[in-house]
């Protein structure tokens, strides 16, 4: 599976078993493909501005599970941004308004965005027909589609047009959507795979040693 860490406030050490070691710094992001034979960790460390960040999986289809661990990163500086009728929106993937962002995912479709919008302005957003897709809303309260919706939650998302409007103050949220694999999910732990035989393989491999 993949790995994508991304930092407001604060940062993450990560490290892995191949002897990669490095920090994800305050509005950087770090898009793992865990792939075959890596031990890795992501831990965050507070800053006296406090800590925010997120960490979200991708699943990768069957043919691609062993394939060699890869990394990709945006540094500062390199998110791309859109701005218009108060909002931001961030490009971390995909295309918003001709604007590419530096994480290129096309092979499944995936687009992510990092959406602000200031007090009382909306947004209009397009959850693709071929894809499923979800909001994380991380700071302020506002309305989806008409309907409320509340801190510290994730919303799945229906086709077509996707109306966000704020509330009395500034919201945040994390826009996502994808081609959906549609392949069975077995899921211990650090470990996803396609099957339950799989997953015990796998972790055979890591009691004697063979995994990495």
């Amino acid at each position: 599976m993949e790995t994508i860490s991304y930092f407001l406030r604060g940062f993450g050490e990560h490290e892995d078993s191949m002897g990669n070691k490095g920090i994800i710094s305050a509005g950087e992001l770090q898009w793992m493909s865990a792939g075959k034979g890596v031990m890795h960790q992501e831990m965050p460390v507070s800053s006296p501005e406090g800590l925010q960040g997120f960490q979200f999986w991708v699943n990768l289809p069957s043919q691609e599970k062993l394939k060699e661990p890869s990394y990709q990163y945006i540094k500062q500086g390199e998110m791309k941004s859109v701005y218009e009728n108060g909002s931001e929106v961030k490009v971390i993937a995909g295309v918003y308004n001709d604007i590419v962002g530096p994480i290129d995912k096309s092979d499944r479709g995936i687009t992510m965005l990092h959406v602000l919008l200031e007090a009382h302005k909306e947004i209009v957003l397009k959850r693709e027909p071929d894809k499923q897709g979800f909001i994380f809303l991380f700071e302020g309260s506002g309305t989806l589609n008409g309907d409320s919706i509340n801190v510290i939650t994730a919303y799945t998302l229906s086709d077509g047009d996707i109306r966000i409007k704020s509330g009395g103050e500034a919201l945040q949220f994390i826009f996502a959507e994808g081609v959906p694999i549609k392949e069975p999910i077995a899921w211990h732990g650090p470990i996803v795979m396609n099957a339950k035989k799989e997953l015990m393989d796998t972790f055979n491999d890591i009691e004697k040693g063979t995994f990495v």
